[in-house]
């Protein structure tokens, strides 16, 4: 029992029972940080013709240099993702250029068969506006880029897509005909946060085996 005690409060000590993953962030604070720009209508399928970015100080920034471009997350950020289910995927953009009156996809995820978009859908201003997206099934629509076409995600299929992400994407083509400059800054992959009643409970557990230790110890 002083084993158990000892390692439950090491745990508690460390954060190790509380914390998820660490964050996984582009400040591009060093360059462009492998990020680089492609096609939207090669989503979820072939992506031709990566195109490097722009990296300015402190953010990174595009052309309009595909039929719809799309900054391309790094690798750091792809992969089985699971654990940050429930999270947050935030970020800072700014477009000089946008269609009046009709918001488009701010971020997609895919993994390489299925699109999922952010939804409802939006447009950043020519300032840096900051969005912050769910990770979780009621966030994101199905989203077909060549027909523009929603369709609601099912629990299964955003885990799907979430352990197993091919893609990161973020729009950088709000202007229909338009050479827009888009901007990028601080995106940050997030794993949730505890809730309180998470500490309550760890709390009320380490009473518990404090109690039974000293029970045992008084027989």
């Amino acid at each position: 029992m002083k084993k158990i005690v000892a390692a439950f409060l090491l745990a508690w000590g460390s954060g190790a029972v509380m914390a998820g993953p660490a964050p996984v962030v582009s400040d591009f604070g060093s360059g462009d940080e492998g990020w680089a720009t492609v096609n939207l209508l090669g989503v979820p399928f072939a992506l031709p013709d990566p195109l490097p970015v722009v990296a300015e100080t402190g953010f990174i920034s595009t052309r309009d240099t595909h039929s719809w471009n799309v900054f391309s997350a790094p690798g750091k950020f792809l992969g089985d993702k699971t654990a940050f289910a429930g999270g947050t995927v935030s970020l800072d953009l700014a477009d000089s250029l946008s269609d009046p009156g009709s918001p488009w996809p701010v971020a997609i995820i895919s993994d390489g068969m299925t699109a999922l978009a952010a939804f409802p859908f939006a447009t950043p201003g020519t300032a840096f506006t900051h969005f912050s997206f769910a990770l979780t099934e009621s966030a994101w629509r199905a989203f077909n880029p060549f027909t523009l076409t929603l369709a609601p995600v099912s629990a299964a299929q955003f885990s799907a897509v979430l352990g197993n992400l091919q893609g990161i994407y973020v729009n950088a083509d709000f202007k229909t005909g338009g050479n827009d400059y888009a901007r990028l800054d601080n995106v940050r992959l997030a794993a949730p946060v505890p809730e309180p009643e998470t500490h309550v409970l760890m709390v009320a557990g380490l009473g518990a085996l404090a109690a039974l230790r000293r029970r045992r110890a008084g027989t």
